[in-house]
């Protein structure tokens, strides 16, 4: 126990003194000492003391207006009236002011102040045990009153007979409305009836202690989720109720809901993940795993459960022990660590583990990640042998571009004007122009040029970019010295960008090749000049031998001799279609090979009979001999002299990877198989003109071929098949 502190107040120092003395024989007790009323109050305004001792009889402030003026402002403290007034009336007074005790002086003075120690130790411990009592009360109210819980007190029957004042925070109403009101009036009408039966085992002294869910009616009128615990306290004289104690659980019932929903969320992940997930004890044992894991590992779940991978023969003691020590070393954590994992079938799995150590269930556990990369290995390693096969390749493109004889190029080609961007080793030879300068000068080629030169190169590579097809361009080049050469240019576009095209080609040196054309043209025109003076000659010997036979003819009236008459005449015309024949190959022969545009041939075609043709092939150019519109011309006579009843002609076409198809039909009486291909051969046949056999001939110079594929009694449908390459569409008009 602390010592008492007292205050002695008299005007008499004597007194005073021997008040300390007497008191402080108890080492419990420290006395302190004042000389009137007003030092007294100055004192206990500052310094706590337990007990209060005052003479009555004193200057200024008695000892009962001392006693006053402490009540009036508060003070609690045990006052004890010590004076030699016997007076009744003092003795009143003091005692209905507060005063704790009276004690008047006089008589023995060891026993007087032995009677003063006991009353001062009374007052101090009867003054303690209410201060305590009342911090007791006081902590106990504030703690009802801060609370997340309040207190109801009921009779049996449920009616509420004291409510702790934290119940306004919580239902938002005051102790006061709760009083007198029925407990389950207060409840959520379907949890009525368990309540009631709680409340019944309360008052059994049954299932003590055991806590109850329920929903409780707020002053809004709202449902809160409430839980309660009672205690049967009827037969406590100062409680005589059931006891109740109510706790608000909206916050952990959200918190519950939103754990459980977490929980569902995580296990659909965990369960639907498309990679491989177990969750391990420390020691690696399986405590769950997802169906992707068990579809690797080819099993149930039941029969890995409580065992570990290297028990399962999942992994090896080798690289069990890698995984350990990485684990060890990364301080829980484990990221794309390369692993072999065997499956049933006898394959080993490439995979990548990502470990973390997590709590789980309140215990530290291993959650696994796998992420199987065996595809993607293998994946790898067929790029890499494609990319060596890949490497192969170049090399050997590169060993057959810098050993060709022309050169091989890349050609960014934008606003009209071409800059070399790759060349090939052979570039410097070619032209006297050293390799910096074909890649970093654009101009130099169009400069070797020749203005027309510049535009046909040009135009030509927009007709192939239009129509997709190969450029083949021949155009002239000046050397350094002057020289003009021939140079053939065959380029594809490649690609589109920043605006323009990029260009793969060749440029290929064909010099010596058109001397040799022009020298096989040179003897060619030789040849047809002597052809044509020897036909000429032959033909009027001819005419000449026709008029004498024809003069014999009138004079003769001998059968033999007209017979052999005839006969030389029937020579004489096979001479002259000889002849006729070998003109029109010569005049085959004369031609070169152009871009021939198929609807020049068209109004002469139609004249001759209406033609459905395909818009398209207005834009179609062919490379072929300039005898090119005979051939269609020709095959519109075929329909109409042999068709029979031949009314309607078209022509279609079809492109594919082989070359461009043009099919010329009609809707006659067709063709027999076994003349589709005697109809090509020479002399076949009874009427003049260009003929099948010519056709084929004029086709068959640039590489086009023919044939009769229609169907007997269907109509003739004759095929031109383009190689790739000698066909073109244009937008010209």
């Amino acid at each position: 126990m602390s010592k008492i502190k007292v205050l002695a107040v008299d005007d008499e120092p004597y007194l005073l003194d021997l008040t300390k003395i007497f008191l402080e024989n108890d080492p419990r007790i420290i006395v302190d000492l004042a000389g009137s009323g007003q030092e007294a109050l100055s004192l206990v305004g500052t310094t706590f003391y337990d007990c209060l001792i005052s003479d009555y009889q004193m200057p200024t402030m008695d000892g009962l207006e001392l006693l006053k003026a402490l009540r009036s402002s508060g003070w609690d403290v045990p006052f004890i009236l010590f004076t030699g007034k016997g007076r009744e009336d003092v003795a009143v007074n003091a005692l209905n002011l507060g005063a704790s005790f009276y004690l008047q002086k006089g008589g023995g003075v060891e026993a007087q102040f032995t009677e003063l120690a006991n009353m001062v130790r009374r007052s101090a411990e009867i003054y303690r045990s209410k201060r305590e009592l009342e911090e007791s009360e006081n902590r106990f109210r504030n703690l009802l009153q801060q609370s997340s819980d309040f207190i109801l007190i009921i009779d049996s029957e449920g009616f509420i007979n004291y409510c702790s004042s934290s119940v306004k925070r919580i239902l938002g109403c005051c102790e006061e409305e709760m009083l007198g009101k029925n407990v389950f009036d207060l409840i959520h009408p379907g949890d009525v009836e368990e309540m009631r039966a709680r409340l019944d085992h309360v008052k059994r002294n049954e299932r003590r202690g055991d806590p109850v869910e329920f929903r409780m009616l707020t002053a809004s009128g709202e449902c809160s989720p409430m839980e309660a615990v009672g205690s049967n306290m009827l037969n406590v004289p100062s409680v005589e109720g059931l006891v109740i104690t109510v706790r608000p659980i909206t916050e952990r019932k959200k918190a519950e809901n939103d754990l459980r929903e977490s929980e569902e969320t995580y296990r659909t992940l965990f369960e639907q993940s498309p990679f491989p997930i177990a969750l391990c004890a420390l020691d690696g044992t399986f405590v769950d795993v997802n169906e992707k894991y068990l579809q690797i590992a080819g099993t149930k779940k039941e029969s890995i459960m409580g065992k570990g991978a290297m028990e399962l023969g999942y992994v090896g003691p080798k690289d069990f022990h890698i995984i350990s020590e990485a684990f060890l070393d990364g301080e829980g954590v484990i990221d794309q660590h390369p692993v072999d994992i065997g499956s049933p079938g006898g394959e080993v799995l490439k995979m990548l583990l990502s470990s973390r150590l997590i709590k789980y269930r309140g215990e530290p556990h291993i959650i696994n990640v796998l992420n199987d990369v065996t595809d993607l290995i293998r994946a790898q390693e067929a790029l890499e042998l494609k990319n060596e096969e890949l490497n192969e390749e170049r090399n050997r493109l590169q060993m057959i571009t810098d050993q060709s004889p022309g050169v091989v190029y890349q050609l960014f080609l934008k606003d009209d004007i071409p800059r070399f961007i790759f060349v090939s080793k052979g570039a410097e030879l070619f032209v006297d122009v050293p390799t910096d300068k074909w890649l970093n000068d654009p101009s130099w080629m169009f400069d070797r040029m020749l203005p027309e030169e510049r535009d046909r190169f040009l135009e030509a590579m927009r007709i192939s970019e239009r129509s997709g097809q190969t450029c083949r361009h021949e155009f002239l080049l000046r050397d350094f010295d002057g020289t003009v050469r021939w140079i053939l240019n065959t380029s594809s576009m490649s690609q589109k960008r920043d605006g323009g095209t990029v260009w793969t080609g060749t440029l290929t040196d064909i010099t010596e090749r058109k001397r040799s054309e022009d020298a096989v043209k040179q003897v060619n025109r030789q040849l047809s000049l002597m052809s044509s003076i020897t036909r000429h000659d032959c033909l009027n010997k001819i005419v000449a031998t026709e008029g004498y036979i024809d003069l014999a003819t009138k004079g003769i009236e001998d059968d033999a001799t007209i017979d052999l008459l005839d006969k030389a005449q029937r020579s004489i015309e096979a001479i002259r279609s000889e002849m006729d024949l070998t003109h029109d190959l010569q005049e085959l022969s004369d031609h070169d090979a152009q871009w021939v545009r198929i609807r020049d041939t068209i109004p002469e075609m139609v004249s001759q009979h209406p033609v459905r043709i395909p818009e398209a092939l207005h834009q179609l150019e062919v490379f072929s001999n300039p005898m090119l519109p005979k051939v269609f011309i020709n095959l519109v006579d075929n329909s109409l002299r042999h068709g029979v009843n031949a009314t309607d002609l078209w022509i279609e076409y079809a492109e594919a990877p082989e070359g461009l198809t043009i099919a010329f039909n009609d809707n006659g009486v067709g063709i027999p198989p076994t003349d589709k291909e005697r109809i090509f051969y020479r002399g076949y046949g009874k009427n003049t003109g260009l003929g099948l056999f010519l056709v084929r001939e004029v086709l068959k110079l640039t590489n086009i071929s023919i044939i009769e594929n229609g169907s007997e009694g269907q109509g003739a449908r004759f095929e031109l098949k383009v190689p790739p390459g000698s066909y073109r569409f244009t937008d010209l008009q």
